[in-house]
């Protein structure tokens, strides 16, 4: 028998992946106790979810019911466009968010060495 991470990450994938698609969410992971696998019996299912221009707190909310229904259990969806740290990127194969590699500074961006002058 599989932990409920895998329930949700092997059986429910694809119609997670529908749901999230059918409420305006272009990614979705999982996320939080469940994906860590220390989730208990009381435990809801966290998501992350990616909404497209447009979306709104409806869609965000219909998300949630569908995955509630669907999975049986207390749901939170988190958009990514909530979150402080604006760059959180989803990657919908995985069951955690990624953090992407940070973009250096503009000052530690390598500088172009001015034109040279005709002399």
């Amino acid at each position: 028998m599989g932990t409920r991470r895998d329930s949700v990450l092997g059986e429910h994938r694809e119609v997670i992946r529908d749901a999230a698609a059918r409420n305006k969410a272009d990614s979705i992971a999982l996320v939080g106790s469940v994906a860590r696998g220390d989730d208990t019996d009381d435990s809801d299912c966290d998501f992350l979810a990616r909404f497209v221009e447009g979306a709104s707190l409806f869609d965000q909310a219909g998300l949630k019911l569908d995955l509630e229904k669907l999975l049986g259990c207390d749901v939170d969806v988190v958009s990514v466009g909530g979150l402080k740290d604006k760059q959180a990127a989803c990657s919908p194969t995985q069951s955690r968010c990624e953090q992407p590699r940070p973009r250096p500074h503009r000052a530690h961006r390598a500088r172009r060495a001015p034109p040279q002058k005709d002399r």
